[in-house]
């Protein structure tokens, strides 16, 4: 399991991919923000890596940019398996209640997969 400092680290850098992913849409954060139903500052905390938020807002977030949760998550896939991929972007299309559902599975599969380490 990641140490404190490194999940702050991975939020920073999550955030920052975020915005500019955002920005390269020309996307402000307050028209984010209204498609997401949150506040602009909420946005701004997570860009910021200032906010953990769920793997349900990372979904919304991505399907808002047109991008998947991978390419919030991770600066560079490499080997990255093209079905999680579309996985990913499959959940993005779905209402909010089936998001939901696959984010608490997703976030019950992680905490499994690191408490194994």
């Amino acid at each position: 399991m990641k140490n404190s400092e490194e999940m702050t680290d991975f939020y920073k850098e999550v955030g920052t991919r975020i915005r500019q992913l955002r920005d390269q849409r020309k996307i402000t954060q307050e028209e984010l923000a209204a498609a997401m139903e949150l506040t602009p500052m909420t946005i701004h905390s997570i860009e910021a890596g200032k906010t953990k938020t769920s793997a349900y807002n990372f979904i919304q977030i991505a399907g808002s940019l047109d991008v998947s949760v991978l390419d919030l998550l991770y600066d560079d896939f490499g080997e990255t398996d093209e079905h999680l991929r579309e996985c990913f972007l499959k959940a993005a299309s779905l209402d909010n209640a089936k998001k939901r559902a696959i984010s608490a599975t997703i976030e019950t599969l992680i905490n499994t997969l690191e408490d194994m380490e």
